[in-house]
């Protein structure tokens, strides 16, 4: 276990150590959570910005996929519920605890508390909390409804930070940057990191025993993307506080696949730019969709979807132009094959080694070099808030010796830096920790979509091999998968969409039922249906909702590294007519990263952004 991992467990035992308020006569009405000091929060020093507001039952919008912040905002409201927000601060402020001069820590918290009956609701709680993640870069204030519209109480964090763009940008990740040094704002990047988890669930669990008058019996969390990375951190670091975890398209090695989303754009910069070519949107969805039916019937029946990516094999050779199969209007010439393989296979150093895992051949890849938060996190590790990879980053020494940039990095000199730099400070990749979880009986289960254009699906599946493999163990051995299971859901996208079936809605649905039935009796998922409806989208998110959406197909989403196989019968858009069965852990399909902190080779780095000597 590294020294930042037991550090943020450490970090919990002193928010036990906080004063807990004295229990009233009488259980308090919603607006009094706000106005009493005696209920913990009113007259607080550590609490600004409290208000504590019955929310009546309303119409609002169904989920939908690619839904901003201020429509999710809008979400109907099924549940009356107390909404409690406020803003904390444990004692932290100044560069003594790592923010800049003037700053103090400022986590904000969300908590829902479905209305007592006698406080104008209808009495619904069910007894347990409902917590949940966030997304992006977090910096706002998300919805609590999909806990409280099911009768739990739950709680959401904006990380400790407010997003300087308008309507709460999930994207934009500057608060990690000291304004008046340019230097990592230590502070509020372990805000984000994981201490807002430790007090977002400290005052759910607090505030729900003030207002109800007794303890929740049962405590859960879910998330997806940032979520997952948050379900990863709290299975690493406070396990023993839920009950059950779940967490989907978690952004594990959150600089690797960061930098990722680079590779592809960098590609085209390098290689292609040069000669006056390059590939478009449009390139890549035709060679993506010609990868699919290559390696479509790689399961034995042709239905669009691969059941396993990684034991896709084909090269964009066979869609250059005049090849049989090739797209009419958006062929490849030899170059634009070379350069889309290349992508494919993914970012590496000079001995070979992957540096980040590579966007499986079934997800239709960023090719911005800027895409969502990566320059941040490139700025981030360089202390250097105008650093332009557009302009100064390279595919490798070849093409910056060739530019003559002396402002110029490498690809794998970037991602030693961003390892050695950040990583320990907002990755959630430590499986030894695990041995908490497991301590304590906490139920862990973790999913992707494999065409998850984001986050790409190895992260969860790597560390789910990492874990098995740190306690001397295989991914399908029972004893790990008495407390920790991984669900695939081939061709969906980020946290929903895409060509397959789809999970549902990533914090209530069938695998948040999974989940329940695990913890409260003992009911193991071995599978969890999966549904794809009419009106689908390959965007990612939740998929759409709503009175007269069709089903179109159903299919069983396997407990890793079991697999849904055809029975040989039946429509294969029925899950009926599918069993959970094989093994998708082949040895060539399981590729080793480069080693943390040294992804160049060395882990040394030349001035100006490295210290020491050339390689």
């Amino acid at each position: 276990m590294n020294a930042t991992t037991a550090c943020r467990a450490i970090l919990y035992a002193s928010a036990l150590a906080l004063t807990t308020p004295t229990p009233a006569l009488a259980l308090p009405r919603c607006a009094e959570l706000a106005s009493k000091p005696s209920y913990g929060l009113a007259g607080n020093p550590a609490v600004t910005r409290l208000t504590a507001t019955p929310v009546p039952v309303s119409a609002g919008l169904a989920y939908q996929p690619g839904m901003g912040v201020r429509s999710q905002a809008q979400i109907a409201t099924e549940v009356a519920y107390c909404r409690v927000e406020f803003v904390f601060n444990s004692g932290k402020s100044g560069p003594a605890d790592g923010y800049d001069e003037g700053q103090r820590q400022a986590i904000g918290i969300r908590v829902g508390l479905p209305l007592r009956a006698d406080d104008g609701g209808a009495g619904v709680w069910n007894g347990k909390i409902h917590n949940l993640g966030s997304s992006g870069c977090m910096g706002h204030l998300g919805p609590v409804t999909a806990a409280t519209n099911a009768g739990y109480a739950g709680a959401v964090s904006d990380g400790g930070h407010q997003a300087a763009s308008p309507a709460g940008n999930r994207f934009d990740c500057a608060f990690g940057m000291n304004e008046s040094t340019g230097a990592l704002n230590i502070g509020l990047i372990r805000d984000f990191s994981a201490e807002h988890l430790l007090w977002q669930t400290w005052w759910s669990k607090q505030l729900t025993r003030t207002y109800y008058g007794r303890a929740a019996k049962r405590t859960y969390w879910s998330g997806c993307s940032q979520g997952g990375r948050e379900a990863h951190i709290i299975a690493q670091t406070i396990p023993h506080e839920y009950d059950g975890v779940l967490g989907g398209g978690a952004g594990l090695w959150w600089m690797r696949f960061s930098l990722a989303h680079a590779w592809a754009g960098l590609v085209i910069k390098d290689v292609l730019a040069p000669i006056g070519k390059t590939l478009t949107a449009a390139h890549i969805a035709a060679t993506t969709d010609a990868a699919i039916d290559a390696c479509d019937m790689q399961d034995g029946i042709r239905d669009g979807v691969l059941a396993d990516p990684r034991a896709c094999k084909w090269s964009a050779k066979a869609a250059v132009c005049g090849s049989p199969g090739a797209s009419a209007d958006q062929c490849l010439d030899t170059d634009q094959a070379d350069a889309y393989d290349l992508i494919r296979r993914g970012p590496r150093n000079r001995k070979g080694e992957l540096i980040a895992f590579p966007f499986e051949p079934d997800s239709r890849l960023p090719i911005n070099i800027d895409a969502f938060y990566t320059k941040q996190m490139m700025q981030w590790t360089l202390a250097d808030p105008d650093f332009d990879p557009a302009t100064h980053l390279y595919m490798d020494d070849a093409h910056l010796l060739a530019a003559n940039d002396r402002l110029g990095i490498t690809y794998e000199d970037l991602a030693t830096l961003a390892s050695q730099r950040v990583s320990d400070l907002i990755d959630a990749s430590t499986p030894e920790a695990l041995g908490w979880a497991r301590a304590a009986g906490t139920k862990l289960l973790m999913w992707t979509g494999t065409a998850d254009r984001n986050i790409p699906s190895r992260n969860t599946i790597a560390f789910y091999q990492r874990t098995a493999a740190y306690f001397g163990t295989s991914v399908s051995d029972p004893t790990l998968q008495s407390w920790y299971r991984v669900f695939l859901y081939p061709g969906v996208a980020h946290c929903g969409g895409g060509d397959g079936p789809w999970p549902g809605h990533p914090n209530y649905g069938p695998l948040f039922d999974a989940l329940v039935q695990w913890v409260e009796h003992g009911v193991a998922p071995t599978q969890i249906l999966a549904t794809q409806h009419a009106g689908g989208s390959r965007a990612p998110g939740p998929p759409p909702t709503g009175a007269g959406l069709a089903v179109i197909a159903t299919r069983p989403a396997c407990a890793y590294p079991h697999t849904a196989i055809y029975k040989g019968a039946g429509s294969v858009t029925d899950a009926a007519n599918f069993s959970c069965g094989g093994n998708l852990e082949t040895p060539d399909v399981v590729e080793p990263m480069a080693t943390p902190k040294f992804e160049n080779g060395t882990g040394t780095v030349l001035p100006p952004y490295g210290r020491g000597g050339r390689r």
